[in-house]
């Protein structure tokens, strides 16, 4: 009678802690981070039951790290969207971008043209190359604020993290004492907290014998060990002074760099954003900033103002003392002491890369353009300075200091160019429109139809334009015969150069045959007779628009990309290229949540609850409890016959 009433309690008492736990697989349902539960029946020895030999949680590694891989995977496409969306509308709107201020210039430009000398239209076109400066720098600034803001990122996240990876050890410590029934509950917490870790960067999990979990990167740097998380901190970038890198926490000073080795999750997706997309970005501003200077400060120098004075810089100087000063970054871990500057020297070169400079032994160096890591220059550092080495547009100019072996520098021709575009000066007058070279007719022979015109300026630093509002000096063009003339000094009539051949296809005067460049193109054309005279003068002429419709042209030129890109072109590709990253991150955010939810679906269809399953284990097991209920009563019924009987 003892076996049926034991097989009757042990199987009642089974069932109904299956009942529990399929009842606790259903309210759980909606848990994330909860794995179902089996109960695994065990038949007792000799006649007595069944008892629950385990309760498990059905878990798959294998689903269970894809899961975290999509996710940590698609965090990072999903987060690099989302700063790629808050940025975009700085280059696309159309009302302020940079390309409608270039166009505002232009068009003030155009107007001023036709009326050169009018006040009201020179201030209006300073005006409008001030706003031009003024949006450029604004968008600079924004661009500096949004590196700022992935810095901060960057150190919220790390602090959230280090919350989880304690979490993670404190579940270790409680997982350490002996299984019980809070075991699996705590699994799944623990696992709960690995996937919250999986949403900021990527690692790997192991569970060893004792159910201790440790997480590792890919370089094996343990983040999780045992009972024992590290600290994740930030430090300064070496290489930029505005920069953090992610890092580990050794000891007090002691820190070992972990950025190169996060590839995926939120962390990957604000530093990617900051490498690939704002610092590029600020670079091909700084570009475009430069060649915006450089292009009008050239132009401006080959005219005369208003006064009529050779024209000046519009914009501040390029290669100012504090431009080349800022264009080198020292790494902060150099232990020499080297001088250098950066001087901007040929536009149409000029990349939007920065470049290392790295210092070997024995003072060997090597340049290398960071973009595509191709060598620029390498050698040795004169023990004769300054020594110059020249790639791409700008020299870099080693002036001074120790060079030891293993120093780095960062040279970037284009730093702080956005934020440092300025107007050289507010007076519209020195705006030079005018070109400092005026022809006019002299004597004209009967028969004659000669004329002069002047074509180009090129070069105002020459000796001809040393003295101020005078040419040094003045010309005079006397043919001696119709196909033969030669250049005097208009002032003294002392002849500069001749007989020179005339020839009317091509009357170019300079440079001459005996190569006199004054720095000025002058054309002769028609038919000439013996005795014409022509004169080259300066030009007193305030209503003189040559230069004028020459900083016009400026506009149509391609400057930029070896002469491929206008400066309205230059900025189209960087908007472009803003919203083409902003489309490629959009589709890849896409297919990674595709992978993410696969995977996910997996996971659930392994280790998820089936509500439609879990009523049927319920249905199954409370039949079962009945049907061992029911054996208690047979044994009871047969106690109770069997006691009739005795008595």
């Amino acid at each position: 009678m003892s076996d049926i009433t034991n097989i009757g309690i042990s199987g009642l008492l089974a069932n109904q802690y299956a009942l529990t736990v399929a009842s606790q697989n259903m309210a759980s349902a909606n848990v994330p981070s909860y794995s179902r539960r089996m109960v695994d029946f065990t038949e007792n020895s000799f006649n007595q039951g069944v008892s629950v030999g385990d309760v498990r949680r059905i878990v798959d590694e294998a689903a269970n790290r894809a899961a975290l891989t999509t996710k940590s995977d698609f965090s990072k496409m999903d987060t690099y969207l989302q700063q790629l969306q808050g940025f975009e509308p700085v280059f696309d709107d159309d009302g302020t971008s940079i390309s409608k201020y270039i166009t505002d210039s232009l068009s003030a430009l155009g107007k001023l043209n036709t009326h050169a000398s009018d006040p009201a239209s020179r201030g209006l076109y300073l005006t409008s190359l001030a706003a031009l400066a003024n949006r450029v720098q604004n968008v600079s600034a924004e661009i500096a604020r949004q590196q700022q803001e992935t810095n901060q990122a960057v150190q919220t996240r790390i602090g959230q993290i280090n919350n989880l990876l304690s979490s993670i050890a404190n579940i270790n410590t409680e997982l350490a004492g002996p299984l019980n029934q809070n075991t699996p509950g705590l699994q799944d917490k623990r696992d709960g907290k690995v996937a919250e870790l999986a949403q900021y960067f990527n690692f790997m999990t192991q569970t060893d014998g004792a159910g201790m979990m440790s997480v590792t990167l890919s370089n094996g740097l343990a983040l999780v060990s045992s009972q024992t998380a590290a600290t994740l901190t930030t430090i300064p970038d070496p290489t930029d002074p505005n920069n953090i890198l992610i890092a580990v926490q050794n000891a007090p000073g002691n820190t070992t760099p972990i950025t190169n080795f996060i590839q995926s999750g939120e962390l990957a997706g604000i530093t990617n954003f900051r490498r690939t997309v704002l610092d590029q970005t600020q670079r091909s501003l700084g570009r475009l900033s430069i060649s915006i200077a450089e292009t009008f400060n050239a132009q401006n120098k080959l005219g005369i103002d208003i006064n009529g004075n050779l024209g000046g810089d519009i914009f501040n100087d390029i290669n100012n003392s504090s431009a080349i000063n800022s264009r080198i970054i020292p790494n902060l871990n150099n232990t020499g002491s080297g001088g250098f500057t950066v001087n901007i020297t040929t536009l149409g070169q000029l990349t939007t890369s920065d470049y290392r400079l790295t210092i070997g032994a024995a003072n060997a160096y090597v340049l290398t353009r960071i973009s595509d890591n191709a060598i620029m220059s390498s050698g040795t550092i004169s023990g004769s300075l300054p020594q110059t080495v020249s790639a791409d547009g700008f020299d870099l100019n080693i002036n001074s200091g120790t060079f030891n072996s293993g120093d780095q520098y960062i040279v970037s021709p284009t730093n702080g160019a956005a934020k440092g575009l300025t107007l050289a000066s507010t007076d519209p007058g020195r705006l030079a429109l005018g070109w400092p070279v005026a022809t006019s007719k002299g004597v004209q022979a009967q028969g004659s139809t000669g004329n002069i015109k002047v074509t180009a300026i090129t070069d105002t630093t020459t000796s001809d334009f040393s003295v101020a509002t005078q040419l040094n000096p003045p010309i005079k063009v006397v043919f001696l015969t119709a196909t033969t003339y030669q250049l005097e000094n208009a002032t003294t009539s002392a002849v500069l150069e001749g007989p020179i051949t005339y020839n009317p296809a091509n009357g170019t005067i300079f440079p001459t045959p005996g190569s006199y460049d004054p720095g000025y193109r002058v054309l002769l054309s028609g038919v000439m007779q013996a005795g014409d005279t022509f004169n080259i003068d300066y030009n007193t002429g305030k209503g003189d628009n040559s230069n004028g419709l020459e900083m016009e042209k400026l506009y149509r030129t391609n400057i930029l990309e070896s002469g491929t890109q206008t400066l309205s072109q230059s900025y189209a590709a960087l908007s472009t290229a803003i919203s083409i990253e902003t489309n490629k991150a959009q589709s890849g955010r896409d297919a990674t949540l595709i992978l993410k939810d696969q995977a996910e679906q997996k996971r659930d269809a392994i280790s998820g609850v089936s509500l439609q399953e879990e009523t049927m284990n319920l249905a199954r097991y409370q039949q079962a409890y009945q049907a061992c209920a029911q054996i208690l009563e047979v044994s009871k019924t047969v106690l109770e016959t069997i006691m009739r009987i005795a008595g």
